[in-house]
């Protein structure tokens, strides 16, 4: 990590040598290199593509407490990143995409380090045909916490991504954040989301609204570290070939660290759904698991093979959170609770929903109020409306979450009540009838 960092302040400074007098520079093939290392710079471009190796379609570089503003069209690269992004010593980027971005490369290559602040945002969707999607890390050169206070990158992407590596790389380290938020689906031939948050107060937050889907590795991995956070959200989906989720988190007596995953749809893996290690706090929440394999594991030496290999982890299994779905309907109220009648804890998913949950075997009540109109026929606990609920002896619809989650309370309705064009139809013959009275005796 240093060394990269090291070799990109080198290349930082080289160009700044190369561009005193011009904020804009054209590369090989149309790509642009714009420079704010030691002015304030604004630039406006149209498509941009880039044919030459290692070289993106656009590249921003900032240094010294300048700014940079950039906006693009489509951005396509043959041989390199779509678009880079790197700021150090307390500068600002904007770089404003306002199309696809299709590159062999990353497609987004973003980087802030010493206070600074980089923000790149999508209009479109990011392809990556041999590399990453999105590559966002926030950290220093030095390892001194105040080399780093508010250092902080931020990538939106208003489309879906697709990559042959990971989707979505976040990282930050000692007091840093990396912020990831994807309005569409991840998809990776390896894995979908790889978050490392390493040391101080550093943050790694992805939000994707859509599907993540991993390939032969992972659908998402997570490493926190020190007193580091990981808070991962996804709104669909989470599929993988191997490891469905794979956390990580050690504090080694410095500190807390946190892995806070929430998949809101089902949680799909060929080997284990989740494998947890480490002595700080790895915490899923999810609607529903499907595997063939473990629902929790965790990695055990044999010594007989002299490797590691995954295990059955039924403590973790234990403390896996399942979301509880209530599909409210017109004629009645539905609402979830324990046990006791009391509300449900509830853990913030996408977009700041406020997603209820239960734990494997908790007795969870379907509370029901039917409105005059309607007669209540039956009540569900699946998403299929295959699971009928029963009564327990107070009277209350429930269910106990089964393995691997899944519940989803739904009614069946009838209409009992009046409706109001059969009454405005009854009023109308009234009518007629008294005018057809009166006339008669008119007669």
């Amino acid at each position: 990590m240093l060394k990269r960092k090291f070799l990109i302040k080198v290349m930082a400074a080289a160009i700044a040598a190369t561009m005193v007098i011009a904020p804009a520079t054209a590369l090989a093939e149309g790509g642009e290199t714009v420079d704010a290392l030691d002015q304030d710079v604004t630039m406006d471009f149209g498509d941009l593509t880039e044919n030459e190796e290692h070289q993106s379609a656009v590249s921003v570089v900032s240094g010294s407490e300048h700014t940079a503003s950039v906006t693009t069209g489509n951005l396509t690269s043959d041989a390199g990143p779509g678009a880079s992004a790197s700021a150090v010593e307390g500068s600002e980027i904007n770089l404003d995409v306002n199309g696809n971005i299709e590159s062999n490369g990353y497609g987004v290559k973003t980087e802030a380090y010493d206070g600074s602040t980089t923000t790149v945002v999508v209009n479109g969707d990011v392809t990556s045909a041999d590399s990453g999607g999105v590559d966002a890390e926030a950290g220093s050169y030095e390892t001194s916490a105040e080399e780093t206070d508010n250092s902080a990158v931020n990538v939106i992407v208003n489309g879906d991504v697709s990559a042959h590596a990971e989707g979505v790389y976040t990282s930050a380290e000692l007091n840093c954040t990396s912020n990831v938020t994807v309005n569409g689906d991840v998809e990776s031939e390896w894995t979908g989301v790889i978050s490392y948050a390493d040391g101080g107060t550093a943050a790694c937050n992805v939000d994707i609204t859509g599907n993540v889907k991993g390939g032969e590795y992972s659908g998402i991995i997570a490493g926190a570290y020190g007193d580091g956070t990981n808070n991962i959200k996804t709104g669909g989906d989470v599929s993988a070939e191997g490891t469905g989720v794979y956390m990580r988190a050690f504090g080694l007596d410095y500190g807390k660290p946190v892995n806070n995953i929430v998949i809101e749809g089902t949680l799909s893996a060929k080997e284990a759904a989740v494998v947890s290690t480490g002595d700080g706090e790895n915490t899923l929440t999810v609607w529903k698991i499907e595997t063939p394999g473990y629902t929790a594991a965790k990695y055990e030496y044999n010594e007989t093979t002299r490797d590691l290999e995954l295990v059955e982890d039924e403590e973790a299994a234990q403390q896996i959170q399942y979301i509880i779905k209530v599909k409210q309907t017109d004629g009645a109220s539905l609402r979830a609770t324990d046990a006791n009648g009391n509300a449900l804890a509830t853990v913030t998913g996408v977009n700041g929903n406020a997603l209820e949950y239960a734990y494997e075997g908790d007795k969870v009540l379907l509370k029901v109020d039917v409105s005059d109109d309607y007669r209540l026929d039956a009540a569900y606990g699946d998403d299929g409306q295959k699971l009928k609920l029963v009564k327990d002896a107070s009277g209350n619809y429930y269910i106990n979450v089964p393995r691997n989650g899944g519940v989803s309370f739904s009614v069946k309705l009838t209409y009992v009540g009046h409706d109001k064009d059969d009454d405005d139809d009854d009023k109308d013959s009234k009518k007629d009838g008294d005018v057809m009275d009166a006339e008669f005796e008119e007669k």
